[in-house]
């Protein structure tokens, strides 16, 4: 079923049309929330309320893009609000005020010059670096069901993914240099992940 078609179904309050949507983007919506909060449990309860929320304002949704760019925007937001409710909580170091700054800002940057970039470096990548980064970044996969599907140690694993992100951050030091200082390893899957095409 195309997505446009799902959508309207999902806008009239088609429960089924919601299970196929929530079914194709869960999974990696946790993955890019991880990022922001660290917590996978966090990650999860983000994620899902951010469902929940779009079906109960599904009357009123402005898709001004894309859904998948109306999700990835809403969880980022969901994110950004719930670091920002915590720092009233406890005392946040300021390195932790920074992230969340530089993640704001990150996401002001140009999704479809990122996107251009981060592909043609991920072509560069070796194959099998390339087909690990892709399932440990994009499809979410953990290391161990990377190690099982391929029939790898989870080190052999764990080394493709560290001398991918290696390769990938020398290709992209001089655009996006910036970031460098918080994202560490996870820093290109957020460029991915932002790219909504």
């Amino acid at each position: 079923m195309e997505e446009s078609l799902l959508i309207n179904q999902f806008k009239t309050g088609n429960v089924k049309a919601y299970g196929i949507l929530y079914k194709k983007y869960y999974k990696a919506l946790v993955v890019y929330a991880k990022l922001f909060v660290k917590d996978l449990q966090t990650a999860e309860d983000l994620t899902q309320d951010t469902f929940i929320k779009l079906f109960e304002k599904r009357t009123i949704l402005e898709i001004h893009t894309s859904f998948k760019a109306l999700l990835y925007t809403s969880v980022r937001n969901a994110c950004l609000n719930y670091i920002k409710r915590e720092q009233k909580m406890v005392d946040v170091p300021d390195t932790e005020v920074e992230r969340i700054t530089d993640i704001e800002d990150a996401t002001k940057v140009s999704t479809v010059e990122m996107a251009e970039k981060l592909h043609l470096a991920i072509k560069k990548l070796p194959k099998q670096n390339q087909e690990i980064f892709t399932m440990s970044r994009y499809r979410g996969y953990t290391n161990e069901e990377i190690a099982e599907e391929l029939g790898l140690t989870k080190r052999t694993v764990e080394t493709h993914i560290s001398n991918a992100l290696k390769r990938l951050r020398t290709e992209l030091v001089n655009v996006f240099l910036i970031f460098f200082n918080f994202f560490c390893t996870f820093y290109v899957f957020l460029i991915l992940m932002l790219s909504y095409r």
